[in-house]
């Protein structure tokens, strides 16, 4: 059984950093009412600045850019295969596409530049918005051989119903010679 549970608090943008590092893939989705939109990707490796910004690559759709809008909603989805938590990021996203607004990242944007000059690819950056933590804490595995004595033993022995309280009500007999009267 997983029980999920979610981080109702706004989040420090250290924390959010932190996770985001932890696991660098996403899921980013274009949330604009628009006919002609960013189609989704997965993110491979996303990184956010001090100024609550993420940055991040996807391929460049066959379209030209100058169609799409240029700032629009969009999400990310956090996640990866094997950890116990992911995180959903809200923000306005922004196509980047003069090397003027790259400049203005952080260091870490350099590995992003050399993609960027290939032109196969679109630098976007989000704005967050709104980010929440969910935390998946799952059973602790058991041994092959204690869950098959647990199966069995649950088969023969049907679980019990937990305590009960019974409450007796008494219900009025009436008998058809107490009614010939």
């Amino acid at each position: 059984m997983i029980q999920i549970f979610r981080q109702k608090n706004e989040l420090p943008l250290t924390f959010i950093k932190q996770k985001i590092n932890e696991l660098q893939t996403a899921l980013f989705f274009a949330i604009s009412n628009t006919v002609l939109k960013i189609p989704s990707h997965v993110v491979m490796a996303a990184e956010a600045d001090e100024e609550g910004r993420i940055w991040f690559a996807v391929p460049k759709p066959s379209q030209s850019v100058c169609e799409f809008d240029k700032k629009f909603p969009a999400k990310l989805d956090f996640f990866k295969k094997g950890k116990e938590f992911f995180l959903k990021i809200e923000g306005n996203a922004s196509i980047m596409t003069e090397p003027d607004e790259i400049k203005k990242g952080e260091h870490f944007i350099e590995k992003l530049k050399a993609k960027f000059k290939s032109a196969q690819i679109l630098i976007i950056q989000i704005e967050i918005q709104k980010a929440d933590y969910y935390e998946a804490k799952s059973n602790i595995p058991q041994s092959k051989a204690k869950t098959a004595k647990t199966q069995l033993y649950n088969w023969f022995m049907p679980a019990k119903q937990g305590p009960r309280q019974l409450q007796l009500l008494p219900i009025p007999i009436y008998r058809a010679a107490n009614n010939q009267g």
